[in-house]
Order: structure tokens, then C-alpha cells, then sequence
């Protein structure tokens, strides 16, 4: 449960004050972003896409908190994960292609189905 608490605790502050950028700054509660002047400012763009990669990773996670016996825990899990997709379609498209629909199928969700 604190586990869960601690995760949550993430996951609301990055939607909140970071996303879409790819990482949330824990101490200044800012997104880190890609140096748009210097494009070959490497040690910072290479490691940051611009494809939201928290909230694929996070998806995840809700993915498996959705299996939990608990059905409060399921429930919120649920209503996350389904608002993190909607989340990606909004920004990306339909999410199928590109980067984040590539992150979300290596984690083995099924983005064709209806």
C-alpha cells in the first residue's frame, strides 16, 4: 500500500507539472526539457525523446496495479491508466505510431484492438 501511495505521489506530480516532456525535476517540481537552441547539446536531447516516455513507463505499472484483488485499487488504477492513454492520444495522435505507440507495444500493450 505505501508502495502504491509512493507511485501515485509520481505519477500525479508528472502529469501535473511535467507532461508532456519526458522527465519531471523531483526538487523544482519542473519538467526537464530538451535544449531546443543548441540541438547538439547531446548529453541532454539524446537522452530525452519527446514522446512522454514517464507516462508510457507508468502505464505500465498502472497496468499491473489493475490486478489487484483490492477493487478501490483496481478501480483508481483503471481510471489512470485510461486517462494516461487518452493523455497520449491527445498529444501524439492516435498513438498507434511513433514513439510512444512503440514504447507502449514493447511493453506488450495491444494498441489494435477496439
Amino acid at each position: 500500500q505505501e508502495a502504491e501511495h509512493m507511485f501515485y505521489h509520481g505519477y500525479d506530480n508528472y502529469m501535473r507539472h511535467a507532461f508532456p516532456e519526458d522527465e519531471l525535476r523531483p526538487l523544482s517540481c519542473r519538467p526537464l526539457t530538451r535544449d531546443r537552441v543548441d540541438p547538439t547539446h547531446v548529453e541532454l536531447n539524446d537522452v530525452l525523446g519527446n514522446y512522454s516516455l514517464s507516462l508510457v513507463d507508468s502505464l505500465t505499472t498502472l497496468a499491473i496495479l489493475a490486478s489487484s484483488p483490492n477493487q478501490a485499487s483496481r478501480t483508481k488504477a483503471l481510471h489512470h491508466f485510461h486517462s494516461g492513454v487518452a493523455a497520449l492520444v491527445e498529444q501524439y495522435g492516435d498513438g498507434t505510431e511513433g514513439p510512444a505507440g512503440s514504447g507502449l507495444r514493447a511493453r506488450g500493450f495491444d494498441l489494435d484492438s477496439k
